[in-house]
């Protein structure tokens, strides 16, 4: 009846939602975790060595990116950015096209064994080590830091858990064994797919930060807290569900691997 239908329908998409994060993808994440640490491993591994090397040497950044692109950075963070509304709608509708293009990139070269995706990332690490290292030494590294804090958070984690999924296809590849490769690389898209649709969700959200509170007048301890905002909802949820429930059933986890 009309009462069913309306009572009904939404608890049932409720219940898929909760499932969804505290089973569906915590599980596809224990699965996939090594991946997943490898790649945060390059990619954070990669930003923080080039940042350190060109902050000491910025003539290094030359061999990163192209004399255009350093120069548009210099001339970008030397002043604090305003824009107006309009702008700000733009800005984000390319930020999410921009980080999604990296995202979806870093996945999909996971057919290529994984190596695509490893250099994608670490190219990709390198770049905003590199960025970051230049405009510090710049002096612009106040301005900078204004307006990544408040949105890195969900950017880079969405970034390292795309990327994770594809190197986790891409790795299941090469172990292939008695089973067809076509086989394998279905089974294992199928189980990443709670991955990728919460480095989507990062993404997305991240850019809507980025568009509309990275570049605005608010006081920057607005954006940290923003920022501390965001790591604590993904360390609570992550002991909530990681350690308190798949901890606990670490050994009946493992014998549905």
């Amino acid at each position: 009846n009309a009462h069913t239908i309306l009572y009904s329908s939404p608890k049932k998409s409720a219940d898929r939602f909760f499932d969804f994060f505290s089973h569906d993808f915590p599980f596809a994440f224990f699965k996939n975790w090594i991946y997943i640490l490898v790649i945060f491993i390059l990619f954070f591994g990669s930003a923080i060595l080039t940042g350190v090397i060109v902050y000491k040497n910025p003539q290094y950044v030359n061999n990163i990116l192209p004399k255009q692109s350093i120069e548009q950075m210099k001339d970008m963070y030397k002043n604090e950015m305003q824009y107006d509304l309009s702008q700000r709608f733009y800005m984000a509708g390319f930020y999410i096209s921009n980080n999604i293009s990296i995202a979806f990139t870093s996945f999909v070269l996971g057919v290529t064994f994984g190596l695509g995706t490893i250099l994608v990332v670490l190219y990709n690490g390198m770049v905003i080590g590199a960025v970051t290292g230049l405009l510090i030494s710049a002096g612009s590294g106040t301005i900078f830091f204004n307006f990544v804090v408040a949105h890195s958070a969900f950017e880079l984690l969405g970034i390292v858990l795309s990327a994770g999924a594809g190197f986790a296809i891409g790795s299941s590849l090469i172990v292939a064994k008695d089973e067809k490769r076509s086989h394998i690389f279905a089974k294992k898209a199928r189980e990443v797919v709670p991955i990728v649709l919460v480095a989507g969700f990062f993404i997305f959200t991240a850019a809507f930060i980025e568009g509309f509170i990275s570049p605005s007048k608010i006081d920057i301890k607005i954006k940290i807290s923003v920022a501390i905002f965001s790591c604590l909802i993904i360390i609570i949820y992550s002991y909530k569900v990681f350690f308190t429930k798949i901890y606990k059933n670490i050994s009946r986890i493992r014998r549905t691997l």
